[in-house]
């Protein structure tokens, strides 16, 4: 009898784990389902780029060395 009750807690506690990954899993594949939508819009509208990509060089601050058009990965830095 023992042995027929702890078989059943652990196909019910199984049973309940194995819900809760699933609804996890089908909630996530969702949530990126709709981030997927949203890169394609800003993509078709050409703002998929964060804006932190492009430098800011305060002119206050430059002692004019050059290293910021070096170190500048896009190489879109003229000079100032």
């Amino acid at each position: 009898m023992d042995q027929i009750i702890e078989t059943t807690f652990y196909s019910i506690s199984f049973l309940l784990i194995l819900i809760v990954v699933t609804i996890y899993i089908l909630k996530q594949k969702r949530e990126s389902k709709k981030v997927d939508l949203k890169i394609a819009k800003a993509k078709e509208y050409g703002i998929h780029e964060p804006v932190s990509l492009y430098p800011v060089i305060d002119p206050n601050r430059c002692i004019n060395s050059g290293a910021c058009i070096t170190a500048c990965h896009e190489k879109d830095i003229f000079g100032i």
